[in-house]
């Protein structure tokens, strides 16, 4: 399996990151790789930032911009595959 990174156009680091540009990305890498990691910066900043509005904001954008999208390309592809999610925590405040 050979590596590789990508940096989409419009990867910002944060909630006005190009989610549609990392997922289209994953699914047709996904397609030539054993293996895509799709990473996202957004959830992590918004904690350190403190801001727990902006932390939820990055979840659900996570959930319907980049999770969404990829799985129904899996399923339309018939592709199949294993999808991983790290377990993501909300900060106390």
């Amino acid at each position: 399996m050979r590596s590789g990174d990508c940096q989409r156009s419009g990867a910002t680091g944060y909630l006005d990151t190009n989610y549609g540009g990392k997922a289209e990305y994953a699914l047709r890498e996904i397609s030539r790789k054993d293996f895509v990691y799709v990473h996202l910066e957004a959830p992590d900043e918004a904690s350190h930032n403190g801001n727990l509005k902006d932390k939820i904001q990055a979840i659900e954008d996570f959930d319907q911009k980049i999770v969404g999208p990829i799985l129904q390309g899996l399923e339309k592809s018939g592709t199949s595959g294993f999808w991983h999610s790290p377990t993501i925590r909300l900060p106390s405040f």
